[in-house]
C-alpha cells in the first residue's frame, strides 16, 4: 500500500513539474508575441538579426508576473546611424484577472542610468537576484563614434521591490 501511495505522489509531482516547465515555455512565447507586435508599432530597424532577451523578473510579493524583454531597434524611427538601440521593456501577465500580457510603457530603466550603459552598444541583460542585474554592454571605441569599444559588466540595483534601478558596479571584461 505504501508503494502505491509513493508511485502515485511520484507521477503526481512528475506532472506538476511538467506542466510548469511548459507554462513557463508557454509564458515567453506569449511575451515575445506581444513584445513583437508592439515593436512592430512603435520602432523601426528592428534587430531581427538578435534574439530577443526574456528575463523573469516575478518576486513573491508580486500579484503579476513581470518579466524584462531585451530587444533592438529605432524608437520613433528617427533614422541615422546611431538610433537603433538596445531597448528594456517590462511584460506584466495578470495571473489575478484575465491572464492578459501588457506592456509598460513606462522605462525600466530611468534615462540617466540608461545612457550611462551606451544602449547603442548593451549586448546581455541577467537577473542576479530580485533587486540586482547585470547588463553587458560597451564603450565607444575613441577612434568612431560608431564603432564599439571596450566591454563592460554593469551591476544595477534597487533597494526595494517597484524602486528605481541604481547603477552600483562597473566592471571592464575585455580591452
Amino acid at each position: 500500500m505504501k508503494f502505491i501511495k509513493n508511485t502515485v505522489f511520484m507521477v503526481c509531482l512528475l506532472n506538476c513539474i511538467t506542466v510548469s516547465a511548459q507554462s513557463a515555455e508557454n509564458d515567453k512565447a506569449q511575451v515575445l508575441n506581444v513584445i513583437k507586435k508592439y515593436t512592430q508599432t512603435i520602432a523601426c530597424q528592428l534587430g531581427e538579426n538578435k534574439s530577443k532577451k526574456v528575463l523573469n523578473m516575478t518576486t513573491n510579493e508580486d500579484y503579476t508576473e513581470i518579466y524584462y524583454v531585451l530587444w533592438w531597434g529605432d524608437i520613433g524611427c528617427a533614422g541615422g546611424t546611431s538610433t537603433v538601440t538596445a531597448n528594456i521593456t517590462e511584460v506584466r501577465k495578470n495571473k489575478w484577472m484575465d491572464f492578459n500580457y501588457n506592456v509598460s510603457v513606462s522605462p525600466v530603466l530611468e534615462e540617466k542610468v540608461y545612457y550611462e550603459l551606451n544602449p547603442r552598444f548593451i549586448e546581455d541583460l541577467k537577473r542576479i537576484s530580485d533587486n540586482k542585474i547585470e547588463i553587458i554592454s560597451r564603450d565607444n571605441d575613441p577612434s568612431t563614434i560608431n564603432s564599439p569599444g571596450k566591454k563592460y559588466r554593469y551591476i544595477l540595483q534597487r533597494n526595494e521591490i517597484y524602486g528605481k534601478w541604481v547603477l552600483k558596479n562597473k566592471f571592464l571584461v575585455t580591452k
